[in-house]
């Protein structure tokens, strides 16, 4: 769904502009209203969003823990996401539940109630347990406040990498 918010393509000429700081804090109706123009461009918006998810992670992930995530087992680095979920988003209560040593269920109520921000969190998810070391990584998104449910829910499952952590 579209931002209603008049001012979203100012403020993300603003957030893209070259003097940006990479890491500064920009509204989420900027990046919805960028997620749209990329679905409404004929590219596959979710495609892009969960893209865009996993290069924010692998871009940021390392700066935001202070440590190699790899130093831990998927599973512990995965159960502490919501913790380092605030470094991405401003929104969200986020509950994670782990099902053994390569799944995990990951709720998040209170989204912005977007498809293609939720793709985005779910490549965020991918890559996270990427760089914590598990070579294999995909998140299913199993429901989404956008449709109508009490939170948007997340299936990450994971191999492990084959190291005694």
């Amino acid at each position: 769904k579209a931002p209603r918010d008049p001012w979203a393509h100012l403020t993300l000429a603003r957030a893209l502009a070259p003097t940006a700081p990479l890491l500064a804090w920009h509204p989420t109706s900027a990046f919805q209203t960028l997620l749209v123009a990329v679905a409404a461009s004929g590219r596959d918006g979710l495609a892009f969003a969960a893209e865009l998810g996993r290069v924010a992670a692998a871009t940021s992930f390392h700066r935001f823990v202070g440590a190699d995530p790899a130093a831990l087992s998927p599973s512990r680095v995965i159960a502490a996401f919501d913790l380092y979920f605030r470094r991405y988003h401003t929104w969200g209560d986020v509950q994670v539940r782990l099902r053994g040593d390569t799944v995990a269920e990951v709720s998040i109520g209170g989204s912005p109630g977007d498809s293609l921000v939720c793709a985005s969190v779910r490549g965020i998810l991918e890559e996270v347990a990427r760089l914590s070391g598990a070579p294999t990584a995909y998140a299913e998104h199993l429901a989404c406040e956008a449709n109508g449910a009490e939170a948007c829910r997340f299936q990450l499952r994971w191999s492990n990498p084959g190291r005694g952590r």
